[in-house]
C-alpha cells in the first residue's frame, strides 16, 4: 500500500513537472548555490555528478569556503548575532561559480575532479556519501578540548562498573558545574542548590547515590532512594538517566495518567530507586504498596515547581514518611518561602550551592533577543524567526494556552515539521510527540508551560516565547530549554508593543542582562535560511522512497537543464513558491515597505514634515501622501528624520525620485533595520505615531 502511494505521488510529479519547473524558475538565483553544491563538478552524467558531490572531501569544499570567507568583513555589524555567522547564499553562489567551472564556462574535466576531490587518496579508494546537510557544515576534525584531570570520571573515585557504564554513553568527565554538586553529594552532605533547567544536575546527584547503593547492603523489596519531581516528563527523564547509568539497579518511575496496576506489581517485585510525582507517590503509600522505611536518599528536583503545581502538602506528607537518618538534596531555580520552609524543617545543616549566580538567573546574556510584534503579525513573524534562527535545528515555542498551542502548531506546520504538546493530550499522544521531536522527525515543538520544566531534550537550538509567561520565573524555565548542559542556544522573546512595560519587569525581576531588541528577518534572510534547511529535509528521505522517483528524475534531467530543474525542486521543497514580500519595520505588516528619510538637524522634526516632503515629491503622479502609514521620528549621527511606511507600489514611485531629494539635501534609503526604539533596561514608554 505504501509503495503504491509513493508511486502515485511520483506519477503526480511527472504530470506537473514541466509547469512546476517553469513556475519556480525565477527563484533560480536564490537556490543556485544549493544546486551547484548538490550537482557538483562532473564530466559524466548528472546522476553521477550528484553521487560525486555527496562524497565531496572537506579539502575540496574548503576552497569554496576560503573564497566565501572574504565577504565576512563586509557584513553589517548591526545584524542579529545569530545571523552574523552565516555567509549569504549569493556569496556562496558567486564563489562556487569561480571555483567549480573553467574559464570557458565548461565544468571541470574528469582528471580535474580526481585531483580536486580525491587528492592523494589510495588507488581504488571509494568515498562514502556524505549527508546533504554536511555540505553546509565544517566537518574538520575539531581539536580535542583540554579537560581538567579532576573532572575525569576515572579520577572521581567511582567504581569500575559506573565508569564503564558512563563511558558507553559517551560520558568521560563531569562539567565543572556538575562537580560542584557531585563532591558534597559523595561526602553524604545535605544540599540545597539553586539550579536552572538544563544544568546537568541529574547526573551529578545520581552518580553518588548509585555508588552508595551498589556498595552497601541491598534490600530487594524496599527502595533506598526516593526522587520527587513536579512533572511526569521530568520524572521519566530522571529515571532514564539513572537506569542508563546503573543498569544493575532496579529503578521505577511512578506518575499519574498511567494505570496503577502495573506499578503495584513492579513495587511488589522490589526496586532500589523510586522516581515519581508527589501525587502518585501518595497514592502508592495510601495503598500500602510503597514502603519508604529503608530510604537513605531523598532528592527534591525543581522544588519551586512542586509549589506552583500544588504539591506542597503532598511533599510534606511524603517527607514525614521517610527515615530521619537520610541524605536529602533539594534543587530549585528559585527559593520561595515554602522552599525555605522545607529546607529548615527537613534538611540537616545543608550546604548551599548556587549554580545560577547573581545577575545570571537566565540564559547567557548574548543568547536572548526580543522583538515587539503586533498581535496580527505574530504567526507569520514566528515562522520567519524559526526559519532564520533555527537553521535546521530543534526549536521549542511556548504559548500560554492549550488552544493557542494547537493553533500555532497548525500554522507553523505548513512550513516546518511541527507538533503541539499540552495538558489536554493523552499520555500516549504526549510521548509520541516527544519521541518524534527527539528523533528529529519534528523540528518544532509548540508547548504550554506544562512542558517548560523537566523535559530533557538535547540539542534544542532555539526557544521562542511566542507569548510572555504569566510570571517572571517561568521566563527563566522556558529559556532554560535551550543551551542544555553547557551548550549554546538562542532564546527569542516576542511581545506586543503594549507589553513593553511587563517585559521590562520580567528582565528586572529575573536579573537577566544583555537582552537586545531585534527586527523581523528580511525576505533575503528567510530565503537563504530556508534553502539551507532543505538539505536537512533531503537527508530525511529514506533510500527506499527515492527509487520511486527515479523515473521523474530521469525525465527532468533529460528534458530540462539539470541545474534549473534542481533549483526549482529545492525551492518547492523549501515551501517558498514566491519571493516573500517585504515586511514593515514599524508594524511587521507584510507588503508594506519602510523607508528612511534623513536631513540636517531641525529640518524634519515632525510627522507632518515627512508627509509634506512626500506630497511635494508626488505632485503630478497618481499617488499622494495620504497613503503614508506609520511614522517614527529618528535622530542619529548629527541628522534627524523619520522612518515611515508606504505600500510597495508607492515605495517604488518614491525611490524612483530619490535624486530629486538628494538635490534638496534629503537622503532616502530602504533600511534593513532601525535603531532600538526603547532601552529595555530603562523605565519608559514604548511609543510611535
Amino acid at each position: 500500500m505504501a509503495a503504491t502511494t509513493v508511486a502515485l505521488s511520483a506519477q503526480t510529479v511527472v504530470a506537473g513537472s514541466s509547469r512546476s519547473v517553469s513556475s519556480l524558475a525565477r527563484r533560480g538565483p536564490l537556490f543556485r548555490p544549493l544546486a551547484a553544491l548538490a550537482s557538483g563538478p562532473q564530466g559524466g552524467s548528472t546522476q553521477g555528478a550528484l553521487r560525486q558531490a555527496l562524497g565531496l572531501r572537506t579539502d575540496a569544499r574548503r576552497q569554496a569556503r576560503v573564497a566565501v570567507a572574504t565577504v565576512e568583513p563586509d557584513l553589517e555589524e548591526e545584524q542579529p548575532a545569530a545571523v552574523l555567522g552565516r555567509v549569504p547564499l549569493a556569496a556562496v553562489a558567486a564563489n562556487l561559480e569561480a571555483v567549480l567551472p573553467q574559464a570557458d564556462g565548461s565544468l571541470l574535466g574528469e582528471s580535474d575532479i580526481e585531483e580536486e576531490l580525491l587528492g592523494d587518496a589510495p588507488e581504488g579508494f571509494s568515498r562514502s556519501p556524505r549527508s546533504f546537510a554536511s555540505l553546509f557544515t565544517d566537518d574538520e576534525a575539531e581539536e580535542a578540548a583540554v579537560v581538567d584531570p579532576s573532572l575525569l570520571l576515572v579520577n572521581c573515585g567511582l567504581s569500575e562498573g559506573s565508569v564503564r557504564a558512563l563511558e558507553e554513553r559517551g560520558i568521560t568527565s563531569l562539567f565543572p558545574i556538575q562537580k560542584t554538586v557531585f563532591e558534597p553529594a559523595m561526602r553524604g552532605a545535605d544540599l540545597i542548590a539553586r539550579a536552572k533547567t538544563g544544568s546537568g544536575k541529574t547526573l551529578a546527584f545520581a552518580i553518588p547515590i548509585i555508588e552508595k547503593i551498589m556498595a552497601g547492603p541491598r534490600n530487594l523489596r524496599k527502595p533506598q532512594c526516593l526522587v520527587l519531581a513536579p512533572t511526569r516528563e521530568l520524572a521519566k527523564q530522571v529515571e532514564r538517566e539513572i537506569a542508563a547509568t546503573a543498569p544493575g539497579l532496579g529503578c521505577g518511575c511512578y506518575y499519574g495518567g498511567n494505570p496503577i496496576g502495573p506499578q503495584l506489581k513492579e513495587l511488589r517485585r522490589g526496586v532500589d530507586i523510586v522516581v515519581g510525582t508527589p501525587g502518585r507517590i501518595i497514592d502508592l503509600i495510601d495503598q500500602d504498596a510503597l514502603d519508604l522505611s529503608m530510604v537513605r536518599f531523598v532528592v527534591l528536583d525543581e522544588a519551586d515547581q512542586m509549589l506552583n503545581v500544588g504539591f506542597e502538602k503532598d511533599v510534606e506528607t511524603i517527607l514525614e514518611n521517610v527515615p530521619q537518618e537520610r541524605q536529602t538534596m533539594l534543587f530549585s531555580a528559585t527559593l520561595p518561602r515554602w522552599v525555605k520552609k522545607l529546607v529548615k524543617q527537613y534538611l540537616n545543616n545543608p550546604e548551599n550551592i548556587d549554580l545560577v549566580g547573581e545577575g545570571n538567573t537566565g540564559q547567557d546574556p548574548d543568547s536572548i533577543t526580543a522583538l515587539a510584534v503586533p498581535a496580527d503579525a505574530r504567526r507569520s513573524v514566528l515562522v520567519d524567526l524559526l526559519t532564520v534562527y533555527g537553521e535546521g535545528g530543534k526549536a521549542i515555542v511556548f504559548t500560554q494556552t492549550k488552544r493557542e498551542a494547537d493553533e500555532v502548531a497548525a500554522s507553523v506546520g505548513g512550513h516546518l515539521p511541527c507538533g503541539a504538546l499540552h495538558g489536554d493530550m493523552s499520555q500516549r499522544e504526549r510521548e509520541k510527540v516527544l519521541a518524534s521531536f527527539r528523533a528529529n522527525k519534528l523540528m518544532v515543538l509548540v508547548a504550554t508551560d506544562v512542558a517548560a520544566r523537566g523535559l530533557d531534550i538535547p540539542d534544542v537550538d532555539v526557544v521562542v516565547h511566542y507569548e510572555l509567561p504569566q510570571d517572571p520565573e517561568s521566563f527563566l524555565h522556558r529559556s532554560g530549554r535551550t543551551g542544555r548542559a553547557g551548550k549554546s542556544g538562542t532564546a527569542i522573546a516576542m511581545f506586543q508593543p503594549k507589553e513593553i512595560g511587563y517585559f521590562k519587569r520580567i528582565l528586572r525581576e529575573t536579573e537577566v542582562q544583555g537582552v537586545k531588541l531585534i527586527t523581523a528577518p528580511s525576505p533575503t534572510q528567510v530565503i537563504e535560511a530556508a534553502a539551507k534547511q532543505v538539505m536537512y529535509r533531503l537527508d530525511g528521505v529514506d533510500a527506499e522512497v527515492r527509487k520511486y522517483f527515479t523515473p521523474v528524475a530521469k525525465m527532468l534531467l533529460s528534458s530540462r537543464d539539470p541545474q534549473e530543474a534542481l533549483e526549482a525542486a529545492l525551492a518547492a521543497l523549501s515551501g517558498i513558491q514566491e519571493v516573500p514580500e517585504p515586511r514593515s519595520l514599524l508594524t511587521m505588516e507584510e507588503g508594506i515597505q519602510t523607508l528612511q528619510m534623513m536631513s540636517k538637524p531641525g529640518r524634519i522634526t515632525r510627522p507632518a514634515h515627512v508627509s509634506g516632503i512626500v506630497g511635494k515629491l508626488l505632485e503630478g503622479t497618481a499617488f499622494n501622501a495620504g497613503a503614508v502609514g506609520r511614522i517614527r521620528m529618528l535622530e542619529e549621527e548629527g541628522q534627524c528624520g523619520a522612518a515611515f511606511d508606504v505600500p510597495m507600489d508607492l515605495g517604488r514611485e518614491i525611490m524612483a525620485r530619490v535624486d530629486e531629494l538628494h538635490k534638496r539635501g534629503v537622503s532616502l534609503t530602504v533600511p534593513e533595520s532601525l535603531p532600538a526604539e526603547e532601552d529595555l533596561y530603562q523605565m519608559g514608554r514604548y511609543g510611535s505615531r
